[in-house]
């Protein structure tokens, strides 16, 4: 498909439509983690820009250690975008043990998202607190997030 005109820069060849399952990663060691049904992930690639919904729920969590990561990401992000190569919008995140993740990143030629906080409780101070596995709960229909993330490849 051309777009905005008939020229070879105009020219539309790489779009893509899939699902991926997108999994908690801890950074020292990974949980073991019961999936609710609810979980999912679905991906449009239009050239080298990847939009991706994102849902995670739990019934279980044990074990893992360190921050948080969510993982299963269907592309690694750009190696030459500048320190980040994408953000994380969550729209909706509740049932963590204590602070909910609230936004996140992806760093350049990775394929895991940081999930970040505010360090306070002010609404407003800035998103770089990173949220821990240990922030997890452990029972049925916890950690849940729905988001959308926006990364190049």
């Amino acid at each position: 498909a051309y777009l905005g005109g008939t020229g070879s820069a105009n020219y539309l060849d790489d779009y893509e439509e899939g699902t991926f399952t997108p999994t908690y990663l801890g950074s020292s060691s990974n949980p073991t983690v019961t999936y609710n049904s609810q979980t999912a992930g679905s991906y449009v690639k239009i050239g080298r820009q990847v939009i991706a919904k994102i849902v995670l729920r739990t019934d279980s969590v044990s074990g893992g250690s360190g921050n948080l990561y969510i993982g299963g990401l269907p592309f690694a992000a750009s190696a030459s975008s500048g320190t980040r190569a994408g953000t994380l919008n969550i729209g909706f995140s509740s049932s963590f043990f204590t602070k909910s993740p609230q936004s996140g990143c992806i760093n350049d030629n990775d394929t895991v998202l940081i999930l970040t906080t505010n360090l306070s409780t002010d609404a407003i101070s800035d998103l770089s607190t990173t949220i821990q596995v240990s922030h997890m709960q452990t029972g049925t229909n916890d950690n849940f997030i729905m988001a959308t993330l926006i990364y190049e490849t």
